[in-house]
């Protein structure tokens, strides 16, 4: 946000009339700044404002991508100087070796993408090579590489949310009919966060803890949020002894509490702790203070049974008079502190249990952008610990005419990344709830109060496959955010899933799926309209509403489901008649109405609508998208029930794919808002996105909506459509931001209908679809080509070594080796054998000899070189019985390279190849055991 919006057009674009371009007799009405048709750039800035213009080719531009993946990990990597302390220390020398390891991997033009993905993968492997030997791992820390991984992958997310993203529009010539000749899509960044959020993040950058100290990590979780949440603020006062002497009496008394408690309701607590975690509240609970309360409240959420909550009570008990005991506490870093606590206090409990890398990150971020509300505009895909709504934005389509007015706009849709994380599936249970009820509370308001909204995924929840996939603990979380929200709002909000990838074949959507029978009832529910007669004179919302509830309660009482005496409600004759009809309504429907919730709400919207489209006589535009409505869900019924193999073995067109758009089309035309996502929101989504897109268009280009029983030339028009919107790269690109360079879609080939696969790559080329997955799955760091295999640990320090000599004394000593090399004679003599038996050259000294052969002659190839030489030492044993004394010197000065004065031992060892030079030019007889 507060960037421009970049349009991306086309190279070799053509508009209507002006087929060649600006030229000195049509220079008048050309934006000659934009290069585009003067009113039809204006026309398109009142639609989305601002903008700067970008071409694209035809073929994506594999080197621009790659580069750019490459420049986001080289601004990563001073992104993590810059924010670890430890760093600082060899900030200049690692910077230097930065700016090596992108000299050394300058990409060619009109390569492979097989080529720049081995020349990507080895440039990352360098900068995980660099911090798996210098960052400061704690003792036991576990697998460095994947750390050291992991610290390159999470430093990108806040370098990408630190710049924020720019609204991304791409504007697509297509005539669609004989006044639509472009189609422009546009996405609107929205803003990721809640007031409650920004000040939690406020907190954060205003806060003067850096890191969580280590007494309060190691504390077991209850044991935190106790510390954090649950003491009043008078119990940490000015000294750690006196602050502990009011946290013990604090638990001791808790625990007294908590021993009458079990003595008086013995029978029923363990239903009561259960209904405490449902807000359910027994009489009892009100006796307690409110530290207390919260404090039973995080046990209870947490499902501890009576046993367990005594266990922790004397956990807590136990560690505050360790603390006490402690007369150092002040002292030592892992020892209790009541300056931390206070400080601890002041932030969001979800910040302290980040990891340290991660903290520092963020403080980084926060602290570095003097406006706060810049630093957290965006947060990619990917970034999923803090609690802001990732990826997230409005999709918005419009169809213009050739001078870019617009002729239809299209329903906007909010997508995004998963409202729950899998990255804090491991986090206590009130950080996991935290992050997906506060996504859907944001998410919710971009609706209006009492609009349905669709909160549609597309995730793949396996349960035999969770500990690898965790899309069914997304689902849960899912599920259990919607259903407490809905309790808390009363608002209509319907869930919906669709497995997209190869779980489609087994874990298919059902015909009597819960969530899709819920969405054709809506659809039912809205098309009863047509059985209510129009409203005659002054009606508002409130007033149908009333008349809807008086007509139900009446269907009630005569259904027997009304316990309580029905007393009729004296109305006036106009509004009595209405109520008859709709009595005779609600009975015939009883049952659909009954399996609804919601369906008065809803109905009474509808009923105003179409009462205010009579009054500004626009009637029969609300009958048409009556229409539309009943026949989207005839074809969403039919769906639902195709005929057997369909979902699996003769899935030709894409069932769950068609489902899903088909929720987004009832939505659309029940003025309902939709929102969805997948795990990412980049990838499945945005093949769901182009795909209801399609759909879109297809109606206003055939007159009629696409059917997933079309064949023929209906069929071919629809694929068409899609394959263009595709092959735009507007979903690659959206992509890319939120990992630069990432710009492809995940395994496209899985999700595509073949015969859609086809016609993208007949429009792009043939492996349009496979280079999307391969550019895709290079967003995680972890995942660029065969890392693990590329990393040598030390190799980093071998590199330094070469980068502190001289250009002059480099060249010197791989030239010395270069002819040491040569004089195969002298070596074999220096290498022990037994008689008779004949010998090769030193094993080190054929490796460096290969090393020498390789490719390149510049500066920062030989940087390379010497510093592979080194490393091959490294490998040998440093003390071989086997070894002529000549050799082992020599290897000795190498390694010594290595040591911070190098540049002495550069000298020596320039010194001693010569003389082992000469003596290999003087006696290449001589040989010594």
């Amino acid at each position: 946000m507060g960037k421009k919006t970049i349009l991306r057009l086309a190279e070799g674009t053509k508009f209507p009339g002006l087929e060649g371009g600006p030229k000195e007799e049509t220079s008048g009405i050309f934006d000659k700044k934009l290069k585009l048709p003067l009113k039809f750039a204006q026309n398109i800035k009142e639609n989305i404002g601002d903008f700067d213009l970008e071409y694209y080719p035809k073929t994506p531009d594999l080197k621009r991508s790659y580069q750019r993946r490459i420049d986001s990990l080289h601004n990563t990597f001073l992104f993590i100087l810059e924010s670890i302390p430890e760093f600082h220390e060899k900030n200049e020398e690692l910077k230097a070796y930065l700016s090596w390891c992108k000299a050394l991997h300058t990409l060619p033009d009109s390569e492979s993408i097989e080529s720049y993905q081995i020349i990507l993968a080895k440039y990352t492997s360098l900068l995980v090579n660099a911090l798996y030997d210098y960052y400061p791992y704690e003792v036991g820390s576990g697998d460095k590489f994947k750390l050291a991984t992991e610290l390159l992958n999470k430093a990108e997310q806040y370098v990408i949310m630190k710049e924020g993203r720019a609204d991304l529009a791409t504007l697509i010539p297509y005539k669609l009919n004989d006044s639509i000749e472009y189609i422009l899509r546009w996405e609107k960044q929205l803003t990721p966060y809640s007031q409650e959020t920004f000040q939690e993040f406020n907190a954060v950058k205003q806060g003067t803890l850096r890191t969580t100290p280590a007494w309060f990590r190691g504390l077991p979780p209850f044991m935190q949020m106790y510390l954090h949440s649950c003491i009043p603020e008078y119990l940490v006062v000015e000294s750690n002894e006196a602050t502990l002497t009011k946290l013990k009496f604090a638990i001791n008394q808790f625990m007294q509490k908590w021993d009458d408690i079990q003595t008086q309701h013995n029978l029923t607590l363990a239903s009561d702790l259960n209904s405490i975690a449902n807000n359910k509240l027994p009489g009892w609970f009100a006796s307690l203070g409110r530290q207390d309360q919260q404090l039973l409240r995080l046990f209870c959420e947490s499902k501890l049974s009576v046993l367990e909550i005594t266990t922790q009570l004397s956990a807590f008990n136990k560690q505050i008079q360790s603390w006490a005991k402690s007369k150092t506490s002040s002292a030592k870093k892992d020892n209790f502190r009541f300056q931390d606590l206070e400080a601890l206090r002041k932030l969001p409990y979800w910040f302290i249990v980040l990891e340290n890398y991660e903290q520092l990150f963020l403080k980084q971020v926060v602290d570095s952008c003097e406006q706060l509300k810049d630093a957290i505009s965006f947060a990619p895909s990917r970034l999923r610990r803090i609690p802001l709504a990732a990826n997230l934005c409005e999709s918005n389509c419009f169809a213009l005419t050739a001078e870019g007015k617009v002729v239809q706009k299209y329903a906007s849709r909010i997508r995004s990344s998963h409202l729950a994380s899998r990255d804090v599936i491991k986090l206590p249970e009130q950080v996991k709830k935290l992050h997906a009820s506060r996504n859907l509370a944001l998410i919710a308001k971009f609706a209006e109060t009492e609009q349905a909204l669709l909160e549609q995924t597309l995730v793949s929840p396996v349960p035999l496959l969770e500990n690898h996939i965790p899309d069914a603990y997304l689902n849960r979380q899912l599920q259990e955010t919607v259903s407490n929200f809905q309790k808390e709002s009363n608002r209509i909000i319907l869930t919906t899933n669709h497995p997209l990838n190869i779980a489609k074949y087994v874990y298919y959507t059902q015909s009597n799926d819960p969530g899709c029978m819920a969405v054709y009832n809506m659809s039912q529910v809205i098309l009863l309209i047509n059985k209510i007669p129009q409203l005659e004179g002054s009606w508002d919302l409130k007033n149908i509403k009333q008349i809807i509830e008086q007509a139900f309660t009446e269907v009630e009482y005569k259904q027997g489901d009304k316990a309580n005496s029905y007393t009729p409600v004296e109305l006036d004759l106009k509004s009595e008649q209405v109520k008859k009809n709709l009595v005779s309504l609600f009975s015939e429907n009883y049952q659909l109405l009954k399996s609804f919730n919601g369906w008065q709400q809803l109905l009474s919207q509808h009923l105003l609508l179409r009462k205010n489209c009579a009054d500004q006589g626009e009637l029969g535009n609300y009958l048409t998208n009556l229409i539309d409505l009943q026949s989207v869900a005839n074809e969403y019924h039919a769906v639902l029930n195709s005929s057997y193999g369909t979902a699996t073995f003769f899935d030709f067109y894409g069932r769950e794919l068609f489902l899903a758009s088909l929720e987004n089309l009832l939505f659309i035309l029940a003025k309902g808002k939709c929102a969805g996502s997948c795990v990412s929101g980049k990838d499945r989504k945005d093949i769901e996105t182009v795909h209801t897109l399609a759909m879109l268009l297809y109606r206003d280009k055939k007159g009629r909506w696409p059917s997933m029983q079309d064949i023929g030339e209906d069929r071919k028009d629809f694929v068409d459509i899609v394959a263009t919107l595709v092959v735009s790269g507007h979903g690659d690109e959206l992509a890319g931001q939120n990992a630069p360079g990432a710009d492809g879609i995940k395994t496209p080939e899985n999700y595509w209908p073949a015969d859609i696969a086809e016609a993208i790559r007949k429009k792009s080329h043939e492996q349009a679809l496979r280079n999307s997955d391969i550019l895709a799955t290079n967003n995680e760091v972890g995942r660029i080509g065969k890392l693990q295999e590329l990393v040598t640990p030390g190799f980093s320090t071998c590199v330094f070594a070469s980068l502190r000599l001289t250009e002059e004394q480099r060249q010197k000593i791989l030239g010395g080796l270069g002819i040491l090399c040569g004089e195969q004679q002298f070596l074999r003599n220096k290498t022990w054998r037994l008689p008779f038996i004949s010998s090769y050259a030193p094993t080190g000294f054929e490796g460096i000899k290969a090393i020498l052969h390789e490719p390149g002659d510049n500066n920062t190839a030989c940087i390379f070189k010497l510093a592979q030489v080194i490393m091959e030492i490294k490998k040998r044993p440093t003390v071989s019985w086997t070894r002529a004394p000549e050799i082992q010197k020599l290897y000795t000065a190498l390694l010594g390279l290595c040591k911070e004065e190098s540049k002495k031992e550069a000298v020596e060892t320039i010194a001693l190849l010569t003389e082992t030079k000469n003596m290999a030019f003087d006696s290449n007889s001589q040989c010594v055991y």
